[in-house]
């Protein structure tokens, strides 16, 4: 999915924008995310980067709760960028990797510490029930006092705000080359017990993230897919979207090559910045594009993705 409002870059500022935009720079690093679509409102943009700098980084909570909160509800919002941007966070401030992989799927992390069974059953009521009721109130008031549960609910409300604009203007994470990448929602599947059910989501799926043609989405495919969805363990996503690939092109002691489908969900129709962004590295590249096919495409148009890979293979064994 493309943004639905231009997104605002460091280029064409007017003054009120240029002001807030070296603001956000030299407070936080770089400016991105909601950011970029709150400064077509430059005072908003401003109100907004001063009231985050106090909940993020001095709250009483500490940085490990403060980023359980965060992840608490970004995954209420299904919000990508916002889950991209602190999933790290949220690990180097201490939180275990165990409780981040419970948010991420939707499940109650057990076991939790008690501070963060407190900060994580108030940010999920207030999240989906838009209250509290005495009791959850109460443990959180006893862990962190007045003061705490204030900032906490301030905590949630000022990154529902975030949510709300990224999702609401479609701003997803860059790509982890840099170049253009589009959001994609698959549909959740775990909670169906029904065989079949699962198996409309899966073909469904396919056709959001994996297959161009409909018509490819055959029964192995879904078989397939059924597999991987159920027995994967790597986190694949944050790796796509992290800087790794950019960082070991460098060091490669080999040709490097690489095969898209013309109509690849995540890429289309971005693959020339892409091809760019890999030949300002390696300007040797070999850079082949499958017409018509999607993502998966050495599933999708297994026979020419073989051709291809054959044909790279054979002109190695000729280059000196």
């Amino acid at each position: 999915m493309n943004p639905r409002i231009p997104l605002v870059g460091p280029e064409g500022l007017d003054a009120d924008q240029k002001r807030v935009f070296d603001a956000i720079a030299g407070s936080r690093g770089h400016v991105v995310g909601p950011f970029l679509g709150l400064l077509h409102s430059p005072e908003l943009a401003d109100r907004v980067q001063n009231l985050g700098a106090f909940l993020r980084y001095r709250t009483r909570l500490g940085p490990r709760l403060s980023e359980l909160a965060i992840l608490v509800t970004s995954r209420a919002y299904s919000c990508q960028f916002e889950w991209f941007a602190h999933e790290k966070h949220a690990r180097e401030a201490g939180l275990p990797d165990p409780v981040i992989e419970a948010i991420r799927v939707g499940r109650r992390p057990d076991p939790m510490l008690p501070d963060e069974a407190a900060v994580y059953d108030y940010a999920l009521e207030l999240l989906e029930k838009r209250g509290v009721s005495d009791d959850t109130h109460a443990r959180a008031t006893a862990a962190f006092g007045v003061p705490g549960v204030v900032e906490l609910t301030a905590l949630v409300g000022y990154y529902t705000l975030l949510a709300m604009t990224l999702n609401a203007h479609r701003i997803g994470p860059p790509g982890g080359i840099g170049a253009r990448r589009r959001t994609l929602d698959l549909k959740s599947w775990r909670h169906l017990p029904d065989p079949a059910q699962q198996d409309a989501v899966h073909r469904e799926n396919l056709g959001i993230l994996m297959i161009a043609d409909p018509a490819a989405i055959d029964d192995l495919a879904a078989h397939l897919q059924a597999g991987n969805a159920s027995r994967g363990r790597t986190k694949s996503r944050p790796i796509s979207m992290s800087p790794i690939l950019l960082d070991a092109l460098p060091q490669v002691q080999a040709p490097v090559a690489a095969i898209f489908g013309e109509l690849d969900a995540t890429a289309h129709p971005w693959l020339d910045e892409r091809e760019a962004k890999l030949r300002s590295i390696r300007p040797e590249l070999d850079f082949r594009v499958i017409p018509a096919a999607g993502h998966w495409v050495q599933y999708e148009a297994a026979e020419r993705f073989n051709a291809e890979l054959l044909d790279l293979l054979r002109s190695r064994e000729t280059t000196p």
